[in-house]
């Protein structure tokens, strides 16, 4: 069985793709995989370089998913 996949939304919704279907998903990676990408919140063990890496590449609000997401 698959571990909880890094795109999945606490809503049912995939932050990868439009349409989501999990099965043969070539985006699948684990979330607890998933480190230092300023697209995810949650892959940063504090706020402090979560903040700095997104204000390094410049990445806007509306495109991260948040660690409540």
């Amino acid at each position: 069985m698959k571990e909880k996949c890094f795109a999945e939304r606490k809503d049912g919704e995939c932050h990868a793709l439009k349409c989501k279907e999990c099965n043969g998903c070539k985006f699948y990676f684990p979330r607890k995989l998933l480190k230092h990408n300023p697209f995810y919140e949650y892959s940063y063990e504090t706020e402090h370089a979560f903040e700095n890496a997104k204000r390094i590449y410049k990445v806007p609000d509306d495109l991260i998913m948040k660690a409540d997401e």
